[in-house]
């Protein structure tokens, strides 16, 4: 079974179940092929625009070091109150 964390954890959260940890190991996975690629240094974020909840909402195009990204986690949003049930956003390659 290929699937990514991503689906993986679309089922889980179609079943009910907690799909949180698989989100993040996205994101992480998203930062580390940035990281491995050797250009990017920075990431934005890009919400689910108006259907993204009030602390998605606040993260929007704000721009991190890889590092940075890392280190806080920032996305996705624990308790994500949108319509979807689950954080929808995601990091975008900055390129200097």
């Amino acid at each position: 079974m290929n699937e990514t964390y991503f689906e993986q954890a679309l089922k889980l959260h179609k079943a009910g179940k907690d799909a949180f940890p698989l989100l993040q190991e996205h994101q992480r996975s998203q930062l580390r092929s940035y990281q491995a690629s050797g250009v990017v240094k920075k990431v934005e974020i890009l919400t689910a625009g108006d259907s993204s909840c009030e602390k998605c909402k606040s993260l929007h195009g704000k721009i991190l070091t890889i590092s940075e990204a890392f280190r806080t986690m920032p996305i996705p949003v624990a308790n994500c109150k949108n319509a979807y049930g689950y954080c929808r956003c995601v990091y975008l390659p900055v390129i200097d």
